[in-house]
Parts: C-alpha cells; structure tokens; sequence
C-alpha cells in the first residue's frame, strides 16, 4: 500500500479511557472532590460526566493537546445527593466508550 492510497481513517485512534478505571472513591461529606476523566484520542474526543442520565459537565474536544491526551475535570463541595455513581465517557467519530467511579462517603464529616 502506498501512502496516497491512505484515506484519513487510517489515521484515527479510538477514544480511550485512561481514568478512571471503574473504581470507588471515599470522600468526606462537605469536602472538595475532583473526578479527572482523562481520555486519549484523534480526532479529539468529546468527554462528558454523567451522575446517572444527568449530564453534569462536558469537554467538547476543541483544543488540542500534547499526544493526543485530553481530560474533563469535575470538582465539587460534596453533599450527601452527591454521592452515587459517575460515568464519564468519550467519544469521537470512530468509538464511544464509558467507565465509571464511584463516590461513597466516609463516616467523618467536617
């Protein structure tokens, strides 16, 4: 094959998940959190966060970045509705793809 007969879909990487890596995190009721999707990808990645079908924060793939590495982070004071399951997930125009962490609380509270 020569690289004329290349088409741009040759070049296209599917959107990854780096982190997080369906995972459990403790937090302290009225301590901030920050929940980091971290996503590689080309052509850039949309990222979003979910807490259940809400959508809560989103990355719309506009700026470039270094190796094709992009992230979302979603930080907050955390209340008791806070707590619950998190899903970020990625997409570009060749992959979705979903994971999730998440957020219990410890028994001390500030």
């Amino acid at each position: 094959m020569k690289i004329a007969d290349l088409t741009s879909n040759a070049f296209i990487c599917n959107a990854q998940i780096i982190s997080p890596k369906n995972d459990t995190t403790v937090v302290t009721l009225g301590s901030n959190v920050t929940l980091s999707c971290v996503v590689y990808g080309d052509p850039v990645p949309d990222i979003e966060w979910h807490k259940g079908s809400k959508l809560i924060a989103k990355y719309n793939g506009s700026r470039s970045t270094y190796l094709n590495i992009h992230y979302l982070d979603y930080t907050f004071i955390v209340q008791e509705e806070d707590l619950g399951v998190y899903y970020c997930s990625a997409y570009n125009t060749h992959d979705l793809e979903k994971s999730s962490t998440t957020l219990t609380m410890d028994v001390v509270t500030k």
